[in-house]
């Protein structure tokens, strides 16, 4: 092969650029961290030779060509320059949306590949599927009991994929398998995130997801005792879990509580009754769905970018909606609940809490110019109105807080009907914004970092100072309308709370 390129790395590695294409590595023992290959596309095919054991995961993060890579019988893993990847692998390297074949030497005493796709020696973990193979079904091997992170991410060429056994899955495992129809998966898993559950993300045609009743392998659950057990059920292609942990509740302190994301076990229920909505398919073809009436928790992110539903029937047994369930579904126009529901109700297909004081969501094909929220709404959850593009006017009487106003880019004008207005967390549809975080109130702001010419404003007769003088103040035009304020209202009082972790928490306390 003709030499083209040469280097060195500290330590004595030497690297080649063989026949334009090729990237040859050779040398003893481990790579050290301060050194990387940036922005070569035309590398495909990488080899390393024996006798590397490991390097870090940004030395050839650039190679977004990869095609074939070539691992030796000395190599151990792929080191994170500030975490290890439990694997020993990186997606950085692993990840390259051109790969077609992983190939591990059949000496390595810790890796293997089959057929080019990556396991661990034992081949109970699946560790990459090589995003560009061209089989358009697959089965997990029987002997698998982990996927790992993303491990069937971005593979384009999957139309059908089976998971025979009960396994632990990482994250986003089939994230942004865009030609992937059908999935076939066992009745249980170990996973130790509930955010892991959204491993169908960005699956656009996913049409049916399909859950075998296999024995349970309580094998499984003795080798990863600290994670998360989940019993899986499919019904129509329709993802759930059975006995679910994610609901609402009331406090110990008496009050009425409406929890965002909690982990509340359900006691009203029998426990292999209740179910819990994970996945409704993102290419799924039905226009309504009536959602089972033993379904009492739709876990958040359980409607990925349906384009085809427009109508949600839910049943009077639902305890819990997750946040912004249903703001990714474009096509909706309307939401139905049923009248002897505890915890929600609906007003002309628009979704509310129990009291109609908190907006959840208005669906997004709903028709009409105008909406007048109702004077018993006190609160509008952010991604409320997402990707509402008919909505061009807003009237508002007693709402306090608006946690966002995300996707309304249309609204031309917002009418205020109370004096004291109301707070509002998240200006960024509108205006260039700096997050700040207002450490006594302990909540997170977007704040505008200039004038927000659009929509305009309308207050109370009177008012319009008392706006200026408030976050819409913001706003550079505030105008005032011909009515004066409507009457305050009296002995109420909210509170606030949100969380610190990785999903925003909001409780709300209403008080007579």
């Amino acid at each position: 092969m003709e030499q083209i390129e040469y280097g060195e790395f500290c330590g004595g590695f030497v690297w080649y650029v063989l026949n334009k294409n090729v990237l040859w590595i050779s040398g003893k023992g481990n790579i050290p961290s301060d050194y990387e290959f940036t922005y070569r596309y035309d590398i495909s095919t990488l080899i390393i030779e024996n006798g590397i054991e490991s390097f870090y995961d940004k030395l050839f993060s650039s190679l977004y060509n990869l095609v074939h890579i070539y691992i030796p019988a000395s190599f151990k893993g792929i080191k994170k320059k500030y975490k290890i990847n439990d694997s020993g692998f990186s997606n950085e390297l692993f990840g390259g949306i051109k790969l077609l074949a992983i190939i591990v030497d059949n000496n390595n005493p810790n890796y293997c590949s089959e057929d080019g796709v990556l396991f661990n020696k034992a081949k109970t973990e699946l560790i990459r599927y090589p995003a560009k193979k061209a089989n358009a079904e697959y089965s997990v091997p029987s002997t698998v009991t982990k996927i790992w992170n993303e491990a069937f991410a971005h593979c384009e060429n999957l139309y059908s994929l089976a998971i025979i056994n009960p396994c632990w899955y990482g994250s986003e495992i089939f994230c942004d398998c865009i030609n992937l129809q059908y999935l076939y998966i066992p009745s249980i898993a170990a996973i130790q995130s509930i955010d892991n559950l959204k491993f169908a993300n960005g699956c656009k045609n996913l049409r049916c997801v399909s859950v075998n009743s296999l024995s349970i392998n309580n094998n499984l659950f003795a080798k990863y005792p600290h994670l998360y057990k989940h019993y899986f059920y499919s019904e129509d292609g329709v993802l759930f879990e059975k006995g679910g942990d994610f609901c609402f509740g009331a406090n110990d302190r008496g009050k009425y509580e409406i929890n965002l994301w909690c982990y509340i076990p359900f006691t009203n229920f029998d426990e292999n009754e209740k179910m819990s909505l994970l996945l409704y398919p993102q290419g799924k073809s039905d226009s309504v769905y009536i959602i089972p009436h033993n379904v009492v928790c739709i876990n958040y992110g359980a409607f990925p970018h349906n384009t085809q539903l427009t109508h949600i029937i839910i049943s009077k047994n639902m305890w819990f909606i997750g946040k912004g369930v249903f703001s990714n579904c474009d096509t909706l126009t309307s939401i139905y609940v049923d009248s002897n529901n505890y915890y929600y109700c609906s007003e002309n297909g628009v979704l509310f809490n129990k009291y109609k004081t908190r907006l959840l969501y208005y669906p997004a094909k709903k028709l009409g110019e105008e909406y007048i929220i109702p004077e018993s709404v006190v609160l509008i959850d952010r991604e409320a109105f997402a990707h509402c593009e008919a909505l061009t006017s807003i009237i508002i009487a007693n709402v306090s807080i608006i946690s966002s106003l995300v996707g309304i880019l249309s609204l031309q004008k917002i009418v205020f009907k109370g004096k004291v207005p109301p707070i509002i967390y998240d200006y960024s549809p509108y205006s260039q914004c700096i997050e700040s975080y207002d450490e006594t109130a302990g909540m997170r702001f977007s704040m505008p970092n200039e004038k927000i010419k659009s929509p305009i404003l309308y207050g109370p007769l009177g008012c319009k100072e008392i706006y200026e003088n408030s976050d819409w103040g913001r706003f550079e035009n505030i105008i005032e309308h011909s009515e004066t304020p409507i009457k305050e209202r009296e002995n109420f009082d909210i509170e606030i709370e949100l969380g610190r972790g990785d999903y925003e928490t909001l409780f709300i306390y209403l008080r007579d």
